[in-house]
């Protein structure tokens, strides 16, 4: 498997994506009614579900066309994805339904060339819970 892969619909094939320059991944706990007690200092917690995931994706001098495959894969709601994440087990991988929540792309042209480089990041969300939560 690529870094990270999509697919048009839940009942879809996965097509392999470019791989990024750089690649971050954040994980969050989702909480209800937590508190810290102002008696003990301690944390209580009511956990909903564990390690929820943003991957951020930021691609340097991808052409026109790698930027246009890019954007119309991820220009959907929702975004069915496999992502490559450390955290989630010995397959390393975090199958779910994403949004993307930021979309940021530049375009610079290299003088001495004439070709058109494209500057990409965006952000991809969880949303929605899978069954390792």
């Amino acid at each position: 498997m690529s870094l990270w892969e999509t697919k048009p619909s839940a009942s879809g094939t996965y097509t392999a994506m470019k791989t990024p320059s750089t690649y971050q991944l954040e994980w969050e706990d989702l909480d209800s009614n937590s508190y810290r007690s102002v008696v003990t200092g301690n944390l209580n917690r009511t956990i909903i579900s564990k390690k929820w995931l943003k991957a951020s994706f930021d691609f340097n001098y991808l052409t026109e066309n790698e930027a246009e495959t890019i954007l119309t894969a991820i220009n959907k709601y929702p975004l069915y994805a496999k992502i490559k994440s450390p955290l989630f087990g010995t397959s390393g991988v975090l199958e779910a339904e994403f949004y993307v929540s930021k979309v940021s792309i530049e375009m610079q042209q290299n003088k001495s060339s004439g070709a058109n480089w494209v500057h990409l990041n965006f952000n991809m969300v969880q949303s929605k819970k899978v069954s390792s939560q």
